[in-house]
């Protein structure tokens, strides 16, 4: 699947809804499609407000039945760090969501800026203890 977001701040909604589409046909586990909302929201929202994005964002989802990757693309080379903000702070944590949540992660270069992807497995208990906590 792939999909083109304006960089407007509703683009994570709008790909949570699409993404969601794809995960009912394959009848992902809720607690998988719980922590996956989480991380598309933080890498879409990242792309939008330090993207540098001019027209689109680019959206990639690859399923199976095993795992989902998901990769979100935008114009800005500069890759993402993740950080360790003090407990006050009121942002700066998407990046160690996506960091402690995800099976795995990573930047891919592209003409033009870059991707930065996750992947998930599809188990009934993917980062329920995370989310508890």
């Amino acid at each position: 699947m792939k999909l083109h977001l304006a960089p407007l701040p509703g683009a994570a909604r709008r790909a949570r809804s699409c993404v969601r589409l794809l995960l009912d046909e394959l009848d992902v586990p809720g607690s998988t499609v719980e922590v996956l909302d989480l991380l598309l929201s933080e890498v879409v929202t990242n792309a939008v407000r330090h993207g540098t994005v001019r027209d689109t964002l680019t959206l990639t989802v690859c399923a199976s039945p095993d795992e989902v990757t998901v990769g979100v693309g935008d114009d800005n080379p500069d890759p993402p760090r993740v950080l360790d903000p003090p407990p006050e702070a009121l942002g700066g944590r998407g990046m160690q969501l996506v960091d402690r949540l995800a099976d795995e992660w990573g930047v891919e270069d592209r003409p033009g800026g870059k991707s930065v992807w996750f992947r998930l497995t599809l188990r009934e208990d993917v980062g329920s203890e995370a989310l508890a906590g």
